[in-house]
């Protein structure tokens, strides 16, 4: 029969000690809970009690390899601090955040880094914020410049020809594909088969046959609204 207790006991009624999560589990623990094993177990099936103390020393062993683990993960992400990160998420405008660290915490076992990442509205910043994240999602330390000065410029240009690469990749992937489109040029809509995909010096351009017209017509990739 399994004992039950209150929260805010330290013992069982039959005096095993109670380990919450970060106390440790001295030897006198382990013997306490060896004895309430032996004590409730099956006489027709009795067990070997030097396994229950192999076990538990496994426990033990394994709780602190993850403390290490822990202490070790958090301070790799301390080091982090002043340095230029990239970070494994993209902004609604599919911008990859990047930025400096200013700040690392940890709560229980999740890291978080705080990291001044640009604001974009489309492809133009309008200006900087400081973000949380996840220590998991840091994806590249980026060699900048020792320069404070120069840290935003290089990040900020590094980043957008990274997005750039992306975009072109996306685009490329929508050739013999339908789409919907919005001419910045006259405002109207249009729908059409995606046919080639290139880079200009003023973005990607791509090149679309108007459905019911039959004529070929240039977009830019920021003018796409949908992909049938």
């Amino acid at each position: 029969m399994i004992d039950t207790v209150a929260a805010s006991q330290t013992a069982t009624e039959r005096g095993t000690k109670i380990v919450k999560k970060g106390q440790e589990m001295d030897k006198n623990a382990f013997l306490r809970i060896l004895t309430a094993e032996l004590t409730n177990q099956d006489p027709m099936n009795a067990k070997d009690s030097t396994a229950y103390v192999s076990q538990l020393a496994q426990f033990s062993s394994l709780e602190q390899m993850a403390n290490l683990n822990s202490t070790m993960t958090f301070t790799s992400a301390s080091n982090l601090v002043g340095k230029t990160v990239a970070l494994d998420v993209y902004d609604d405008y599919g911008k990859q955040y990047g930025g400096i660290v200013n700040n690392v915490s940890k709560v229980g076992d999740t890291i978080t880094v705080t990291v001044n990442v640009a604001k974009y509205k489309g492809d133009e910043i309008v200006g900087y914020e400081d973000k949380d994240f996840d220590f998991k999602e840091v994806s590249d330390i980026l060699d900048v410049p020792d320069d404070k000065s120069q840290i935003l410029t290089y990040l900020s240009q590094n980043i957008s020809y990274l997005n750039q690469n992306i975009n072109f990749m996306t685009a490329s992937s929508l050739i013999n594909k339908s789409v919907d489109l919005k001419s910045s040029s006259d405002n109207e809509e249009y729908s059409g088969t995606v046919k080639e995909v290139y880079k200009a010096s003023d973005g990607i351009k791509m090149k679309v046959i108007i459905d019911e017209e039959g004529t070929e017509k240039e977009f830019s990739y920021g003018e796409l609204i949908k992909v049938k």
